[in-house]
């Protein structure tokens, strides 16, 4: 069951992973001086609305991630036999201490 759940989670971290390195390439220096103020403006509501959407994805795909988590967590809680718990605990430790893990 956990490597379903695993796989279920790549998507949403992939697309998470992608959008914090558009986010580090972003350009949020201000606008130009020299520009005219309708042109300013004009930017700053472009570099606004990029950041929005930016936002509401971001948004997205932790809540995405946080209900994986969360079934898996459920799931874990609902082994009664030991051995199996302690194995899916181990591979959810192994998860969380990846060095590709986003929790970090």
């Amino acid at each position: 069951m956990s490597d379903t759940i695993i796989k279920s989670a790549q998507p949403a971290k992939q697309k998470l992973e992608d959008l914090l390195d558009e986010v580090k390439a972003m350009d949020l220096t201000l606008p130009d001086q020299h520009l005219a103020v309708e042109g300013k403006q004009q930017q700053l509501e472009l570099k606004r609305r990029t950041i929005e959407e930016k936002i509401r994805r971001l948004k997205l795909y932790v809540g995405t991630l946080g209900s994986i988590n969360e079934k898996w967590s459920e799931y874990i809680q609902k082994q009664k036999n030991a051995q199996k718990r302690k194995q899916e605990e181990d591979k959810y430790a192994d998860m969380v201490d990846s060095p590709k893990c986003l929790s970090r």
